[in-house]
């Protein structure tokens, strides 16, 4: 089974730096950013599993009374057949967007602080999945980002980093692993061990 390796970060603070590293390696290829429309197609496939539906379109008119017992449902008229078709090919679109012929795949990203992460648990049904996340001294960090005129960048460091912590507290602790760059010297090589470790 393939790793499948998701870097995450608040931005300036080493994601692209480990990315390069690890393509150094035999049998790596992590893409970039992709101004997350991965998750974004996750999340898609994610509300698919909630999505209401009818099997068939009614006759009856749409106005009944939703407090009435032979409220039809017109509106959430979506075949399941046609559902689990849009599932498919939007999982399968995700999965040839990879290189699968390497061992270990993924990509980095740093837009997290308003997406539904859980989607991410999609990719646990299809790979082996590892979670790097990325963190910085924040002085450090917020003078990266100023001189790039980042705005609110302390509020979104903040908000981002809270975010992905959240989420990672759902995972086992061998699924995933912390490093503060500012603190964390050899975080590059800690970070190759961990993907490969156990393999």
């Amino acid at each position: 089974m393939q790793t499948f390796i998701i870097i995450m970060g608040a931005g300036r603070c080493g994601t692209s730096s480990t990315i390069s590293f690890l393509n150094k390696k035999p049998d790596f290829d992590i893409y970039g950013e992709n101004e997350s429309v991965i998750l974004s197609i996750l999340e898609q496939i994610y509300l698919l599993n909630n999505n209401h539906r009818f099997k068939e379109p009614s006759s009856a008119t749409t106005n009944v009374s939703y407090f009435h017992d032979n409220y039809i449902g017109t509106e959430w008229y979506n075949p399941d057949d046609k559902i689990l078709k849009l599932k498919i090919g939007l999982i399968n679109l995700v999965k040839n967007f990879f290189n699968q012929n390497k061992k270990h795949i993924g990509f980095k990203e740093i837009r997290w602080a308003h997406k539904n992460l859980q989607a991410l648990n999609l990719l646990e049904s299809l790979y082996r999945v590892k979670y790097i996340h990325l963190t910085r001294n924040i002085k450090d960090q917020i003078s990266s980002m100023t001189r790039l005129n980042w705005t609110n960048v302390k509020d979104h460091i903040s908000h981002t980093n809270d975010v992905i912590n959240n989420f990672l507290l759902t995972k086992q602790s061998n699924q995933y692993i912390k490093k503060n760059i500012s603190v964390d010297k050899n975080f590059l090589e800690d970070i190759y061990n961990f993907i490969v470790a156990e393999e």
